[in-house]
């Protein structure tokens, strides 16, 4: 069976290679991984003790981030390296100024895994939430690398538990000294899974991100002199679905209240944002075009790394991707900052999404009539989006702490003091 495992990771490789040759993001893929032993090499070289931290892209590095900060922190004599599986991650963070390295991860083939670990030499690996790579893990099993997983995150259809690799998966398992949960079900389901002596049921490490970013996160003068006094919708992480009942919306919620809109796009692509703008042209601004004037009411932002403080000026905060058939987005980076926020239906695989809809913090709309009805009845009513802010404020701060908890079992382990046990 293993080598199915192999034959698919090989024809996945070849197919990356081809697509390269027409797609961006596949060239990158590819191109990132080219002499990648020479650049690890040269890594290697700037410390004798490190620790690997791997995330498969953008949101489970930001997951593991506080634990990143809090080891940075508690062991500054290591060195950290971060690894990538998606160029969505590594093009994005590839000078994160708390990695001593970051890279890009080899593709998961028995050579490259012991080369990998021969190079580093980890005395302390942490994985991000559901990547699981046989040789990898085994590697580090072999060796006696001291390793955990954090944020772990399944379902009951999850293809760890139900392909026909199901035994290899749960041997990968096992090569984790600890595994921390980010909810129960995934506790459950690991428990049913496999006898692995160290599960441990945690919170999201998101919670922890959303609120270091809330506390930390600077003031954005343009954006606040573009608010004013109005109120503020921001749609955050929108696909073209959503922005199209959005805009509808706009011009009901424009007559009956003072009022702007600001987009940020999960894709910034020129071409569609130029085509909104052109169906409402006196309302519309770029930000990369410059400060946007008062009395515009749509702002488009077309640059990476916003989206998180512009939470601090919505008043309510529509999250893209669950309309679709792409997956809700972040929901915790404006719920950190007290908004309240709206949601397509495809949101059932959300844990924090359903937690948010039972307080009553979030809402789930199916169409753009449901979206402008309960947008205007928050609108209508500050004392309700007042007490909101609190509770939802309150319930970021009651679900944080799950990197610290982490931590503690590190430090309570022994590690660099005398090793793990």
């Amino acid at each position: 069976m293993l080598k199915i495992y192999h034959l698919g990771l090989l024809a996945y490789h070849a197919a990356l290679r081809t697509a390269a040759i027409f797609h961006p993001k596949a060239r990158l893929w590819v191109d990132g991984r080219r002499g990648w032993r020479s650049q690890l090499r040269k890594s290697a070289g700037k410390s004798t003790r490190w620790i690997w931290f791997h995330a498969a892209s953008l949101g489970e590095f930001e997951q593991g981030r506080p634990l990143i900060e809090l080891l940075r922190q508690q062991y500054p004599h290591y060195s950290i390296l971060l690894s990538f599986f998606s160029p969505s991650g590594y093009e994005v963070r590839k000078n994160y100024p708390l990695a001593d390295a970051v890279c890009y991860l080899p593709l998961d083939h028995p050579g490259n895994a012991r080369d990998f670990l021969d190079i580093l030499r980890p005395e302390l690996v942490v994985f991000i939430k559901y990547e699981l790579w046989l040789n990898y893990l085994s590697e580090i099993r072999q060796r006696e690398i001291p390793a955990i997983l954090i944020a772990a995150s399944l379902t009951a259809e999850s293809r760890f538990l139900r392909s026909r690799l199901a035994p290899y998966y749960k041997e990968a398992f096992l090569s984790f000294r600890a595994i921390f949960t980010q909810d129960e079900q995934t506790l459950r389901l690991l428990q049913q899974f496999t006898a692995h002596p160290q599960l441990i049921s945690s919170k999201d490490t998101r919670y922890d991100r959303v609120l270091a970013t809330r506390q930390a996160a600077e003031a954005l003068p343009e954006i606040a002199d573009f608010v004013g006094k109005r109120l503020c919708l921001v749609a955050g992480s929108s696909w073209p679905q959503s922005e199209e009942i959005l805009l509808e919306a706009f011009l009901s919620l424009k007559a009956a209240f003072d009022i702007c809109l600001i987009f940020a796009p999960h894709e910034i692509k020129p071409g569609r944002i130029q085509k909104w703008m052109q169906h409402f042209p006196a309302e519309s601004h770029l930000l990369s075009e410059g400060p946007p004037p008062p009395e515009k009411s749509i702002l488009w932002i077309d640059q990476i790394g916003l989206l998180s403080r512009l939470y601090r000026y919505a008043d309510i905060a529509w999250i893209g991707g669950a309309l679709g058939g792409h997956g809700l987005h972040n929901v915790l980076e404006a719920t950190a900052f007290g908004v309240p926020v709206l949601f397509g239906p495809r949101h059932g695989d959300k844990p924090e999404a359903l937690a948010l809809l039972e307080m009553g913090g979030a809402f789930a709309v199916q169409n753009g009539a449901q979206l402008q009805e309960v947008v205007m009845e928050l609108l209508a009513s500050p004392e309700r989006r007042e007490a909101l802010k609190e509770k939802l404020q309150a319930f970021v701060e009651e679900n944080s702490g799950a990197s610290r908890q982490v931590l503690g079992w590190i430090r309570s382990s022994g590690f660099g003091v005398s090793g793990l046990g």
